[in-house]
């Protein structure tokens, strides 16, 4: 008998222990976490916006030829692409950044624009109309895309020397 009425204890026991777990524990973290996400996917997007200002801050920056001012718009987007995952993007910011030469601020941000626009193809984090643009005479004839806010072309790739080269290939709406 002692026996029974010791198993029922440590039943009991158990059951009791098993109630709160399986009622508080998932039920509030659960409804933490989404909350959590709710707040990083609205943070998200506003910092993804960011990355885009910073970007076509940088681009008007190599239309103008002005190498000073590209690196002082990567740095300054720099700030906003560590807060966020786009290791891609962070790494061409961080190499138009380091250097004034601008042509070689012109070769990293080809791959700036090819990472930016993949990343917000993938996302719905656009929230302004943006052009993707083409100019088949950069880099020797390789060709090279940039992305604009106007559909008008001001090319980043040969800045005044060929300010109207290229042509719009797509236009990426707004995500709502």
């Amino acid at each position: 008998m002692k026996s029974i009425i010791l198993n029922f204890k440590f039943f009991a026991f158990g059951l009791i222990i098993f109630s709160i777990s399986a009622c508080s524990g998932p039920q509030e973290s659960g409804t933490d976490t989404t909350a959590e996400q709710a707040t990083d996917e609205v943070g998200g997007v506003k910092k993804v916006g960011s990355v885009v200002d910073g970007y076509l801050k940088l681009k008007d920056a190599l239309v103008a030829s002005d190498a000073e001012e590209a690196k002082e718009y990567a740095v300054a987007t720099l700030g906003v692409v560590d807060a966020i995952a786009m290791p891609e993007v962070q790494q061409s910011v961080k190499e138009i950044a380091a250097t004034t030469d601008i042509e070689e601020q012109r070769k990293v941000f080809e791959h700036f624009t090819i990472h930016l626009y993949r990343d917000l193809k993938a996302s719905d984090a656009n929230k302004q109309i943006l052009y993707k643009q083409y100019c088949p005479m950069a880099f020797d004839n390789q060709g090279a895309y940039w992305l604009s806010a106007q559909e008008e072309i001001r090319n980043p790739y040969f800045g005044d020397r060929m300010l109207k080269c290229g042509r719009v290939e797509e236009e990426l709406p707004v995500n709502n």
